[in-house]
């Protein structure tokens, strides 16, 4: 479902859909609607976009590039999303994390391939050891 409409109401949203085979990667390419919103796929005005589920979703670069009125509406949505709702928030908090959880990933690859190369060699003393202290 390719929305043609990017501003205004919900509603008036949803009703510029149409449904389309692929979303544009494009701006400006025509969509390969399907047979029922045929006529009304000619008149759309296309963006750069990516699928998430069965909708396609403008990509913001492409409508600051071809200096969209809905860029602002749509930054500021994502914004909003980002921010005020709490599930936005806690994937913003891991988005602002990420580097610090890729270095931790790192590090513990690092770690325990010292732990087995510092068990391969010590490992007869620490068997000697445990025979000793039993």
């Amino acid at each position: 479902m390719y929305f043609g409409n990017l501003l205004g109401s919900p509603s008036e949203i949803l009703g510029s859909g149409v449904c389309v085979k692929d979303c544009p990667a494009k701006a400006g390419t025509a969509l390969a609607c399907a047979t029922a919103d045929a006529k009304a796929c000619g008149d759309v005005k296309t963006v750069r976009s990516y699928a998430a589920g069965h909708f396609c979703v403008p990509s913001l670069a492409s409508l600051k590039a071809t200096k969209s009125p809905a860029y602002v509406a749509w930054k500021a949505m994502l914004t909003e999303m980002l921010t005020k709702n709490p599930t936005g928030r806690k994937i913003y908090d891991l988005y602002l994390s990420s580097r610090a959880i890729y270095i931790s990933i790192a590090l513990a690859i690092v770690y325990c391939l010292g732990y087995i190369y510092l068990m391969s060699l010590f490992a007869e003393y620490i068997a000697w050891a445990m025979i000793v202290l039993t």
